[in-house]
């Protein structure tokens, strides 16, 4: 854009170029795209500044959370569908798995699972293309955290808070033998 743009108008922008070169695009999957910009924004700004908020946790919460949906809804035996209570567990499930437990509002929790309810009445929720990009998104995170380690290995940091713990830890040692 020739301008800054909000994550919605670019959605936007990408909905109307992409009808323009003659995709179809699934409505549903239009909506639920654009709620989903809009809650994660909200539930981003809402906690920001938070000690133990951290942005990245929650962009793959987002993940974890329709990988989990997907692999629920495969899963499924052909009579049932995914209720409102499977929604709320695997959310809840994802925030304790991403630390996030007490550090997003109740509030919070339940505009993911409002969210994710939609979602789960997509198609999106089996499509090999969104399983093939979520995969594809955890791969990254985990090249990125192997990454990380890597770092601070190489850069001796992680051997320095090794030798911190465990100079602390004989600290302790030292000062109950002297008791």
């Amino acid at each position: 854009a020739v301008r800054a743009v909000t994550g919605s108008s670019a959605l936007t922008g990408v909905y109307k170029a992409m009808e323009a070169n003659g995709v179809l695009l699934d409505q549903d999957r239009m909506v639920v795209a654009q709620d989903e910009l809009n809650t994660v924004n909200e539930i981003s700004q809402d906690n920001e500044g938070k000690t133990n908020f951290e942005q990245k946790n929650f962009d793959t919460l987002i993940i974890n959370i329709k990988n989990e949906l997907n692999i629920f809804y495969t899963n499924l035996p052909a009579d049932r569908q995914i209720s409102r209570a499977d929604i709320e567990k695997i959310v809840n499930d994802a925030i304790a798995k991403n630390n996030l437990k007490g550090v997003l509002s109740q509030d919070n929790i339940q505009k993911l699972v409002s969210l994710f309810e939609k979602y789960a009445k997509t198609d999106a929720i089996n499509s090999a293309d969104v399983v093939s990009q979520l995969k594809d998104l955890s791969g990254n995170i985990l090249n990125k955290a192997k990454d990380l380690y890597g770092e601070a290995q190489a850069s001796g940091l992680l051997d320095q808070i090794v030798k911190f713990f465990g100079d602390l830890l004989q600290g302790i040692i030292n000062f109950f033998k002297n008791l």
